[in-house]
């Protein structure tokens, strides 16, 4: 599948991955590009690059800008508005994700608190 067309993850596997909680709260420190938050964060920039399009295809993200042109092209990211969305997922989780074993139910209420600054 093009880039622009692969079907994205639920939010809620979206932030079953450690680095992508790791993004998400990179992001709330303000808009970045893969490069700088491969910088800040020590990791690769192909493996920053990916996680970023789950993230964005799941909506935890959107596309601010882009900077730059041809080759020297960087997209800048910024976190949507996630509260809500995950907050009413833990509320009322779907079927799919309690008859999954409840594990994303579990991941999730783990990475928001995450997200939040609720350290647990």
């Amino acid at each position: 599948n093009a880039r622009g067309t692969r079907p994205g993850l639920s939010p809620l596997q979206a932030l079953s991955s450690p680095v992508r909680q790791e993004l998400l709260s990179a992001l709330g420190d303000g808009a970045a590009s893969a490069r700088e938050l491969a910088a800040r964060m020590g990791r690769s920039r192909p493996a920053v690059h990916f996680h970023l399009g789950v993230l964005e295809r799941s909506g935890l993200i959107n596309l601010l800008e882009v900077r730059g042109s041809g080759r020297e092209r960087e997209r800048v990211y910024e976190r949507a508005g996630i509260s809500r969305q995950i907050r009413q997922r833990l509320v009322s989780p779907s079927h799919d994700e309690v008859a999954g074993g409840g594990n994303d139910v579990t991941e999730a209420r783990a990475a928001y608190r995450v997200l939040a600054g609720h350290r647990s």
